[in-house]
């Protein structure tokens, strides 16, 4: 079992809970919403052998200080620089899921120092959010309501987040019901979903319309199947950051790293040796 440093960085006015294992150059991983550092654990595992690898808990997730107003672009600049500057091992390729991807979108964006590369995994941001769940919990009175059948609601929820239910693994139920276990945990839940989607509808000021070309290598990925953000989406973000095409995970809904994790994690190393490998940005 893959050892891990655990600690605590004070970031801005929030306690960051910190992760890192292995040995080599850095890959910062980023969660999506309702996660925590946890859910990237079989990818850090995978490659912890070639890099060090680092993941964190987001404001307002897992043991992280939680959110008390609403975040903005220059804040996630702020918390990638800052993340990346006191784990003082060099520049960062920065993986980000769902709600990770848009804080690693918007960092990349604002030119936070440190970010070597990106690597966005079905990023929110580009696109409405689709899934049927999300968009009721965005809803004031029902939101509340729904999250208090949490413990039978997770299992609804991962289900519809996945393309084959049995993927739906018992470490996932683990973590997901962790990260939901009290109410303060559900209340920042809704909050940051309502951040970016309020009464069912996607909010304009969270979408990223438009972005100037990044001086630095871009890898899409995504699942084939994504009932959060489905893969028109993928090409529109494509489109917006000027990237490659991206990859697609033929079995695969919103989490690919999860659901086909050896094809997942090869694709991540062979993106990040390519980086490493350039001594010129890639444009």
């Amino acid at each position: 079992m893959l050892k891990y440093k655990n600690f605590q960085l004070q970031i801005l006015d929030w306690k960051i809970n910190t992760v890192v294992a292995g040995n080599g150059p850095l890959l910062l991983f980023l969660h999506g919403i309702g996660n925590s550092w946890q859910w990237w654990q079989p990818t850090l595992s995978a490659l912890a052998d070639d890099f060090s690898v680092c993941a964190i808990d987001l404001p307002g997730s897992g043991s992280s200080s939680p959110l008390t107003s609403r975040p903005y672009p220059e804040l996630y600049k702020a918390l990638v620089a800052r993340l990346i500057e006191l784990l003082d091992l060099g520049p960062a390729i920065v993986i980000g899921h769902s709600l990770g991807g848009y804080v690693t979108a918007q960092a990349a964006i604002q030119k936070a120092p440190g970010i070597k590369a990106i690597a966005l995994v079905a990023p929110a941001g580009f696109g409405p959010v689709h899934n049927l769940i999300f968009k009721l919990l965005s809803i004031p009175i029902v939101g509340e309501f729904l999250v208090q059948f949490h413990q039978v609601g997770i299992p609804i929820l991962l289900h519809s987040l996945v393309y084959d239910p049995h993927s739906v693994s018992e470490d996932m139920l683990r973590w997901a019901k962790k990260s939901s276990e009290s109410l303060a945990e559900r209340k920042q839940f809704l909050y940051q979903l309502r951040v970016g989607v309020q009464c069912g509808h996607t909010t304009k000021r969270f979408l990223i319309k438009h972005a100037p070309p990044l001086s630095i290598p871009i890898s899409l990925l995504w699942g084939k199947h994504d009932s959060v953000f489905p893969i028109d989406i993928a090409y529109r973000t494509q489109q917006v950051l000027h990237a490659q095409p991206p990859v697609i995970f033929k079995s695969s809904g919103h989490f690919p790293f999860l659901e086909e994790p050896d094809q997942f994690n090869s694709a991540l190393r062979s993106f990040a040796l390519g980086v490493l490998s350039n001594e010129e940005p890639i444009h």
